[in-house]
């Protein structure tokens, strides 16, 4: 769907917020078929593939992917640097073990983030399929059938891409000669984690 901009010749409301886009302003637009412009403004930026289709189900799916990118851009920009308070000694170990502990509790989020999606996109490709199967009952074997069963099916796939994603596994203290070879390790396993996760996330097509 293309996305407009144009600039405002009087005072519209804003469908992002309670602000309204004053005239001379910048704003975005777009315009499902039947439907009146959805106007809101530029600083919203543009909109996310849940909020630009008409289908349910496609709501839904679009959503649970949405959820995974946020979780991730969440966990990144918390950013796995080690605290050292000011002015205080403290052991090595225990400097990597505050780390270690951060980046499990960021992969226990991501695991639950995971398994959220995963259980929101088996609902939608049980009503792909349950919808298949009410339309052939009556239709035969149609190409909206056929399509609706295929979407199911790379849905499906799409959840085992997802549930490849080992988030159990987690760095060691031990790994590492001394604490910056130690945090450099640790650093580059949940790097490797978000890594995959996001080539999993990158695999639904719909």
């Amino acid at each position: 769907m293309r996305i407009h901009k144009a600039k405002a010749r009087k005072q519209y409301p804003c469908r992002k917020c309670s602000d309204p886009i004053e005239a001379g302003q910048e704003y975005l637009w777009y315009k499902h078929r039947y439907r009146p412009k959805v106007k809101f403004h530029t600083k919203h930026g543009y909109p996310r593939p849940s909020e630009l289709t008409t289908s349910d189900k496609l709501f839904e799916l679009y959503g649970a992917r949405e959820a995974l990118e946020d979780a991730i851009s969440e966990i990144q920009d918390q950013g796995f640097e080690p605290e050292v308070p000011e002015n205080q000694e403290v052991d090595d170990g225990d400097i990597l073990l505050e780390l270690l502990d951060r980046i499990n509790v960021a992969l226990d989020d991501l695991g639950a983030a995971v398994d959220e999606a995963v259980e929101t996109a088996g609902s939608v490709a049980d009503g792909y399929e349950e919808s298949a199967d009410n339309v052939e009952e009556y239709f035969g074997e149609t190409e909206q059938v056929s399509n609706m069963r295929d979407n199911a099916d790379q849905i499906r796939e799409w959840i085992d891409a997802l549930e490849r994603v080992d988030l159990s596994d987690r760095p060691s203290a031990a790994q590492g000669e001394d604490l910056e070879t130690s945090i450099s390790v640790a650093q580059e396993f949940v790097e490797t984690k978000i890594e995959e996760l996001e080539g999993a996330i990158g695999e639904l097509n719909l």
